[in-house]
């Protein structure tokens, strides 16, 4: 992405939000079940089977466990003191809610916005959306055709996988990149395509990706000159 194409995006987010509504009519950030919260790009995924993860390269958006909290095998966030004792036995017997199904060992969840997901990564124990559905950024397990509607820009999506930068990726369903102003934006529950920065990298005000150290060193550069 180019200066003028970030500068568009970043235009035609705002505009889209105001005037483009999902299948259901709606467009405000999911809302998220108690002590969780939304986060556009998390790689741990902490519950009570597995407290302290080796976390993943590669982040996902969606409904997370507050800081202190971590998922039980209900799919409720809680404190450490509230997850059950024992070894993980008596875990196969229980409700994991619609669509979901218990699994020994699970690895990357299909999302809506990465519904075609293959990845390595160590497997953990825990509720998992059954075959045929994505998670949808709200918790929720649901298929396909029920995500957020993807956004179509006319005159902006031209670009393709092989046009992005060395420290860019192209996706097909991305939602708002953040940048040095704005590291943790709000994106409207909507999806785009085009070259975004790899994670964690940001987008700078000269539409180059850069480490969050940069940021800072860049704006203090030109603060000084």
């Amino acid at each position: 992405m180019r200066t003028g194409f970030f500068v568009c995006f970043a235009v035609f987010s705002s505009v889209v939000a105001s005037t483009t509504k999902n299948k259901r009519g709606l467009f405000q950030e999911p809302l998220c079940k108690e002590n969780e919260e939304f986060k556009v790009c998390e790689t741990c995924y902490r519950s009570c089977d597995n407290p302290k993860p080796s976390c993943s390269d590669q982040c996902e958006k969606g409904c997370f466990c507050k800081e202190g909290f971590m998922r039980n095998r209900e799919e409720r966030c809680v404190t450490m003191k509230e997850c059950p004792s024992g070894n993980g036995t008596e875990a196969r017997n229980i409700s994991c809610g619609l669509h979901k199904a218990f699994r020994d060992c699970g690895g990357c969840e299909k999302t809506c916005s990465d519904p075609d997901l293959s990845c390595a990564v160590p497997c953990r124990m825990g509720c998992f959306c059954e075959e045929g559905y994505v998670k949808h950024p709200n918790g929720n397990c649901v298929k396909i055709e029920e995500c957020p509607e993807e956004v179509t820009q006319v005159g902006v999506l031209e670009e393709s996988v092989e046009q992005c930068g060395s420290e860019e990726e192209f996706v097909w369903c991305g939602w708002c990149e953040p940048s040095c102003r704005q590291p943790a934006p709000r994106c409207p529950l909507v999806c785009t395509r085009g070259c975004q920065c790899r994670p964690p990298l940001l987008r700078d005000r000269n539409g180059r990706c850069v480490r969050h150290t940069d940021c800072i060193a860049r704006e203090q550069s030109q603060f000084l000159t």
